[in-house]
């Protein structure tokens, strides 16, 4: 994935996952452990 200035200030839980580079599932299942932050 290409790094670039992401023009707002959040992201979908499928982006955050591809620029870390873990799956969908692994990016909600780090929220669920408080290890991403999410918005209420």
């Amino acid at each position: 994935m290409e790094l670039r200035v992401i023009d707002r200030l959040t992201m979908t839980v499928e982006e955050a996952g591809k620029l870390l580079g873990i799956g969908r599932s692994s990016a909600y299942g780090a929220i669920r452990r408080g290890e991403l932050p999410s918005k209420i």
